[in-house]
Parts: structure tokens; sequence; C-alpha cells
């Protein structure tokens, strides 16, 4: 029952720490990908009909440089911490037990999901490079999971010895 009467965040702080934990993914995804684009995208281990898709068939999808996909993906990562915030409470007391529950449950219903959905059954992308793109996306999520667990237990920690924060 001490799990349910914990102090929640301000929703000044939730914000924050979306915002910070999608760049934290964005740059985890960024270096994972660079390096791995070389084998998801050789023709001779990739499907066809993913790399057309990716990189030819007009229009591009939007990862090839809108704005708007910046807005779009700050709009989901607040939207998370907002998650956080409201399943926190639920979940053990301490930053690892809430991180990695909240790591494992947007990595698999997030891109677990939309992985097997459309590379796998519509492109026909390997399974093998599906492998790949699925621990890239798990070591970023996991980098989201803890820098927004972090800002958000903390101040639930300083609250807690009765010393405030600038962001509540």
């Amino acid at each position: 029952m001490e799990n349910m009467q914990h102090q929640q965040p301000t929703v000044l702080r939730t914000v924050i720490a979306g915002i910070i934990g999608l760049f934290g993914f964005l740059f985890v995804n960024r270096i994972g990908f660079k390096v791995a684009d070389p084998i998801l995208f050789d023709p001779n281990l990739q499907s066809p009909k993913l790399i057309a898709v990716w990189n030819e068939i007009k229009p591009l999808p939007p990862a090839h440089g809108l704005v708007a996909t910046l807005s779009i993906l700050v709009l989901i990562g607040i939207g998370r911490a907002f998650v956080y915030r409201w399943l926190a409470r639920f979940w053990p007391s301490g930053f690892a037990a809430r991180a990695i529950r909240y790591w494992l449950l947007v990595w698999f219903l997030s891109y677990f999901f939309v992985e097997f959905s459309a590379p796998f059954t519509l492109f026909g992308e390997p399974a093998g490079l599906i492998l790949i793109e699925m621990v890239i996306l798990g070591v970023a999520v996991m980098t989201e999971a803890f820098v927004v667990a972090g800002i958000m237990e903390t101040s639930k920690a300083l609250a807690a010895k009765g010393q405030s924060t600038r962001l509540g």
C-alpha cells in the first residue's frame, strides 16, 4: 500500500522527463542505426520490397526529413512519460524496478508490435535483420526508460526527504 501513497511528480517535471528521455532514445537510436544500416540495407540480405518502400517509392517516409516528425516524436515522448507517471504508483518502489518495467512495456507494446506487423508481415524483412533492429530499439528504449525514471523518481526521493526541487 505504500506505493499508492506516493507524491506525483509535477506536470512540468513529467514533460521535461519525456523530452529528455526522448532525446536519449533518439541519440542511442541514431548511433545504433548508423552502425547497422550497411547490414540492414544490404540488398543481399534485405527484402527488396522494404528497401524500395524506405528509399525509393515516392513519397518517402517522413523520417526522411520532415520537421513535423520531430514534433510528433516529442509528443510521443511526453505522452510516454505521462504513462510512466500514471503506472509507476502500481509498481514496486525503486528506480531500477520501475525503469525496467517501463522499458519492457514501451519496447514490447510499441516496437515489438510495429516491427512484426509491418516490416516482417508486409515487407518480408528477414527475421535476423528484425532481431538486429529490436536490439537497437531495446537499448534506445532502455535509455529513455532509465532517464525518465531517474527524473521522475528523483523528485519523489527529494520530496520524501523534505527537500524541494525547482521542477517539483
